[in-house]
C-alpha cells in the first residue's frame, strides 16, 4: 500500500540517492537505475520492487548514504533505542518543512508554536532557544525542579509516555500539586501511548494529551486529532508505505542524506477514510514497535534512588575537588556545613538538571545571587572557594548575555571580595590558579568593559602572584566551559575570522587541549586579543618558548589580515618546528590561513594530512589524538570530498566536526540508559 507524492518530488529525491554509495546496488537490483546512476524512464514501476532499507544497513556504514555537503544546517541524532545511534544531516528546505509541520501540528490543538516546552525525564534535548529539558532520576529535587518551572507562564510538558507516567505517579505518592492551568498540553511521544497511561497524565496534569509520532531521520511526523484522536501524517514531507504492516518511507525534502523506503520497525494502520475533522491527508494509528522488549530501566533507577546517601563535611569535599576526578564527587553527596551552597552551584555549572541551549536556569540564577549576597566563610579555604565558583558563574552570565542580573557590577564585587580575602589570608601564595579565574570573566565580557578593566586585573594578579600562575583541576573545567561559551558567542558577532573559521568555539578548545599544561598568563591574554579581536593591544607577546612566541604572532596577524605577515610567521612556524605535535600545530595554522584567504583545500593533500596529523579515516595519528582544533578544516573540506565522489570520507569530515556542547554532552550522561521503550506485547496489559 502506497500513497503516491507528486511524481517529480520523489525523482529529484531518488535521482539524489542514487547517487549514495549505500543505495546503488538495491538500485540497481530494483530497475531503477542504469549503469550510469541515471534514474530508468520507467522508474515508477520499478521503484515498487524496490527493497526496504533496514536501519541495521544505515547505522553499519552511514557514510554510505550521504549523498552531498554543500548543505549541511541540520545534524541530528536518532535515540539508539534497539542500536547504535545514528548521526544524520539534512539540508535548509528539510529542516524549514520541520519547523513548518510542528508548527502546524500544534495550531491544530490551538497551541501558539512559540509556547516553551519541557521534556521530563526522556532523552529528549531541547531543540529551540525557549525549550529546555529535565534530566536525572525523578527525586525529591527532580520534582521540586519540575514545581518550580511549572509557573503562571503557559508551558508544554513532554515526553515518553512511561517516563511521564512515573513522574505523575512521583507527584501523587508525595502529594506535590502542579500549578496545571499553565500545562497547555502533555505531548506523549517516542514510544506507544496506552490508552491507561493518558488517563493517568490527564488525571495529574489535568491537561489534553497529544500524541505524537516521529522519525526524524525519514522526515516522520505527525499528531494526534484533537476532535478524532488519529494521527495525522505529515505527508507532504514522507512518502508512507505498509509493508507486512510495517511502516516504510520515504523523505521527501532531505537531498543531503536522503532515506528511500526506511523500513523504521513500527507496525501501523491506515484509515481508509478521511477524518471526521474535516482535515485532509493522510491518517494512521500506531500499533507499536515490532521489537524485542528490552530490560525495564525504570526498576534499575529505582533502586539506585533507594541507595544509602552518605553525607559528608565541607572540608573532605573541598580535598575531594581536588584530589578526585570530577566524575567521582559528581556522584557522590553534596556536603553538608559552610560548603553545601557552594556544592550546589558548582554541580549546576557542572552538570545541570535542567538543560537549556541559551542562558543559566533561573534556579541557578537564583542561586548565584544568594551565594554572591553571602556572608564570608569562618574558613578561607571555603571562602575562596566561593570566590572561584562566582567567578565561574558570573562568566557564563556574561558569555550568555541573558540575564536580570547586572553581571558587569557581580564581576567587580566579587573582584572586591577576592582582594579582601587575599589581603588577610595566608593561603594567597598557594592559590595563584584563582588569577585564572579572575580573568575568564573578561573574556566573556563586552569587548569595551574588558579593555578597560584589563590592565588593572592584570596589574593586581601580578602583584600577588608575580612568579606565574599555575592552573589545577577547577582552572580545567572553568576555561573548557568558558571559551566553548565564548566561542558561541563571538559567532553572533561580526567576528573578523567568522565564517572562515566555524565553529570558533572549537579554534578555542583545541588551543586549550594543546596548552593546557603550560596554560599561563600569556596564553590567557592572547586569547582575550583573539576573542575581542584586538591584537596587541593588551600585552607584548614573550614567553620562553620560540615556537609559541612565532604562533602567537601568527594569530596576530590573522587578526589584522596581513598577509605579507602571514607568509613570514607562517614560513617561521614550519622552520621552528621539532617535534611531531609542533609539525602538526603548522598545518592547522596552514588551514586556517588558507580558509581565511578564501583558498580551497586540496582534498588529496589534505585527506593524507588529516590521516597523518590526527589519525582520521582509521588511521593511527602521529601527533595529535583530538580533532577539536581542526573542524572547520573538516566542515571545508567534506563538500568537496562529496563533490568528488568521495561520500564516506565526507560523511566521516561532517561526523567529526560536531560542535563541542559542554550541556548536550551532560545531556548525554545523565539520559544514558534512560531510553526503554514500549513494543506491541506491552498492549497485552492494557486495560
Amino acid at each position: 500500500m502506497m500513497r503516491s507524492p507528486l511524481p517529480e518530488t520523489l525523482a529529484s529525491v531518488l535521482a539524489a540517492a542514487a547517487i549514495a554509495p549505500g543505495n546503488r546496488s538495491r538500485f540497481l537490483a530494483a530497475g531503477l537505475i542504469d549503469q550510469s546512476g541515471g534514474l530508468v524512464a520507467d522508474w515508477e514501476q520499478a521503484f515498487v520492487r524496490l527493497a526496504p532499507l533496514s536501519k541495521a544497513e544505515v547505522r553499519s556504514q552511514p557514510g554510505e548514504f550521504l549523498a552531498r555537503a554543500d548543505d549541511v544546517v541540520y545534524r541530528g541524532q536518532t535515540s539508539g533505542t534497539e542500536s547504535t545511534a545514528l548521526t544524520y544531516f539534512a539540508g535548509d528546505r528539510w529542516n524549514q518543512l520541520r519547523i513548518a509541520a510542528r508548527s502546524r501540528s500544534f495550531a491544530g490543538w490551538g497551541i501558539d508554536p512559540m509556547t516553551p516546552m519541557l521534556n521530563l525525564a526522556s532523552r529528549l534535548s531541547p531543540v529551540r532557544s525557549i525549550d529546555s529539558s529535565l534530566v536525572g532520576p525523578i527525586d525529591a529535587d527532580f520534582l521540586a525542579r519540575l514545581y518550580f518551572l511549572v509557573g503562571p507562564e503557559p508551558i508544554v510538558l513532554r515526553g515518553y509516555p512511561s517516563r511521564l507516567c512515573q513522574v505523575a505517579e512521583a507527584l501523587q505518592r508525595v502529594g506535590m500539586v502542579l500549578q496545571t492551568s499553565a500545562i497547555v498540553a502533555v505531548v506523549a511521544t517516542g514510544e506507544c501511548l496506552f490508552e491507561s497511561q493518558r488517563s493517568v497524565l490527564s488525571e495529574v496534569f489535568r491537561s489534553p494529551v497529544i500524541n505524537e509520532y516521529g522519525c526524524q531521520e525519514t522526515g516522520i511526523s505527525g499528531m494526534s486529532c484533537p476532535a478524532a484522536g488519529r494521527l495525522h501524517l505529515d505527508d507532504d514531507r514522507a512518502l508512507y508505505e505498509l509493508i507486512d504492516g510495517e511502516l516504510v518511507t520515504t523523505d521527501l525534502a532531505n537531498t543531503t542524506m536522503p532515506m528511500v523506503r526506511y523500513s523504521c520497525g513500527d507496525r501501523v494502520e491506515f484509515y481508509a477514510d478521511a477524518c471526521p475533522c474535516g482535515r485532509s491527508g493522510l491518517t494512521a494509528k500506531i500499533l507499536g514497535r515490532a521489537a524485542p522488549r528490552p530490560p525495564i530501566l525504570g526498576e534499575q533507577e529505582s533502586n539506585v534512588n533507594r541507595a544509602i546517601v552518605r553525607s559528608i563535611d565541607s572540608q573532605t569535599w573541598v580535598q575531594q575537588l581536588s584530589e578526585q576526578p570530577w566524575s567521582l564527587w559528581l556522584s557522590q553527596p553534596l556536603p553538608t556545613g559552610e560548603a553545601q551552597s557552594i556544592a550546589e552551584l558548582l554541580t549546576q555549572l557542572m552538570a545541570p538538571r535542567q538543560i537549556i541551549l541559551s542562558g543559566l536556569p533561573a534556579a541557578t540564577v537564583q542561586q548565584i545571587e544568594i551565594l554572591a549576597a553571602s556572608a564570608a566563610a569562618v574558613d578561607d579555604t571555603i571562602e575562596a572557594l566561593k570566590i572561584r565558583v562566582l567567578l565561574w558563574a558570573v562568566a557564563r552570565l556574561m558569555a550568555d548575555k541573558i540575564t536580570s542580573l547586572d553581571s558587569q557590577r557581580l564581576y567587580q564585587a566579587i573582584v572586591t571580595r577576592w582582594e579582601a580575602w587575599a589581603g588577610r589570608s595566608d593561603l594567597v601564595n598557594n592559590s595563584s590558579a584563582i588569577g585564572f579565574d579572575l580573568l575568564a570573566p573578561l573574556l566573556t565580557m563586552d569587548r569595551a568593559m574588558a579593555l578597560m578593566l584589563w590592565d588593572p586585573v592584570h596589574d593586581r594578579i601580578e602583584y600577588y602572584w608575580p612568579q606565574g600562575l599555575k592552573p589545577d583541576a577547577l582552572t580545567m573545567h572553568h576555561y573548557l566551559s568558558c571559551l566553548e561559551q565564548v566561542g558561541q558567542s563571538a559567532q553572533l558577532r561580526r567576528h573578523p575570522w567568522m565564517p572562515a573559521l566555524r565553529p570558533l568555539s572549537a579554534v578555542l578548545l583545541g588551543d586549550f587541549l594543546r596548552l593546557a599544561s603550560t596554560l599561563d598568563l600569556p596564553i590567557v591574554t592572547a586569547w582575550a586579543e583573539m576573542i575581542h579581536a584586538c591584537p596587541g593591544e593588551l600585552s607584548a607577546v614573550s614567553t620562553s618558548d620560540r615556537f609559541r612566541d612565532i604562533w602567537l604572532m601568527l594569530r596576530q596577524a590573522l587578526l589584522w589580515g596581513n598577509q605579507a605577515a602571514l607568509d613570514d610567521q607562517l614560513a617561521k612556524l614550519f622552520a621552528c618546528a621539532v617535534s611531531p605535535a609542533e609539525t602538526a600545530q603548522c598545518w592547522l595554522e596552514k588551514g586556517y590561513v588558507m580558509l581565511l584567504r578564501g583558498e580551497l583545500l586540496d582534498p588529496i593533500v589534505w585527506v593524507d594530512v588529516l590521516k597523518q596529523q590526527i589519525g582520521l579515516f582509521g588511521q593511527t595519528g602521529n601527533a595529535v589524538t583530538n580533532p577539536m582544533a581542526w573542524m572547520p578544516i573538516l566542515n571545508a573540506l567534506a563538500p568537496q570530498l562529496a563533490a568528488s565522489g568521495q561520500l564516506t570520507l565526507a560523511y566521516a569530515c561532517l561526523f567529526a566536526a560536531a560542535p563541542p556542547n559542554r550541556y548536550l554532552s551532560n545531556f548525554d550522561r545523565q539520559t544514558k540508559g534512560v531510553n526503554s521503550k514500549q513494543f506491541v506485547d506491552d498492549a497485552a496489559i492494557d486495560p
